[in-house]
């Protein structure tokens, strides 16, 4: 069977990439390099900090394992 997971994380990094391309857009040149690589470092950090990092988000127990 296929693991869906990765369509979620995707679907928030899209989201993420988009979010902060229309907000800087309005601040940097529109649709320029630096545009879309900020774009994408924040989508990256904002998924990692919200879908694959619990530890770092307190979201662990110590008596139970992140993992």
């Amino acid at each position: 069977m296929l693991k869906m997971g990765w369509l979620y994380w995707r679907a928030i990094y899209f989201a993420a990439y988009s979010t902060a391309k229309e907000k800087l857009n309005g601040v940097l040149e529109p649709d320029s390099t630096q545009v879309h690589m900020v774009s994408a470092g924040l989508a990256a950090v904002s998924n990692t900090y919200g879908t694959e990092a619990p530890e770092l988000r307190g979201g662990c127990r110590e008596n139970r394992s992140c993992r």
